[in-house]
């Protein structure tokens, strides 16, 4: 049982918010999630990175938006687009759900192909 306020979480995966302590989290902090993953398994690194858990929450909160083609030369820039969409700050420019996100990653990948 959790109490209010109380963080749950692996923290390289959580969003800007979740990291913050916001109480009202919605399905936003879960695609923020699931582009953390999509990058750590396209890169073979974590997208943030911090020495300490508040180092790593103003990573998330503050700091660049790395681009996955700089950390992995052989990604297209579709992903890179999609990346910055899935790990937006603001949760209103994320994805509007998984379907929205695993749509557009499929088009990304298949927009790659064939150029």
């Amino acid at each position: 049982q959790t109490k209010t306020g109380q963080v749950v979480g692996t923290p390289y995966y959580m969003s800007p918010e979740q990291i913050t302590g916001a109480k009202n989290l919605d399905a936003g902090a879960d695609l923020w999630s699931l582009g953390v993953v999509a990058f750590e398994a396209l890169t073979g690194t974590k997208p943030f990175r911090g020495e300490t858990i508040g180092g790593l929450a103003v990573a998330i909160v503050n700091g660049p938006l790395p681009v996955p083609s700089q950390v992995a030369p052989s990604l297209p820039a579709t992903f890179d687009a999609w990346f910055e969409r899935a790990c937006a700050r603001a949760v209103d420019k994320r994805f509007r759900s998984a379907k929205e996100l695993a749509d557009a990653l499929r088009q990304q990948q298949s927009a790659s192909q064939t150029h």
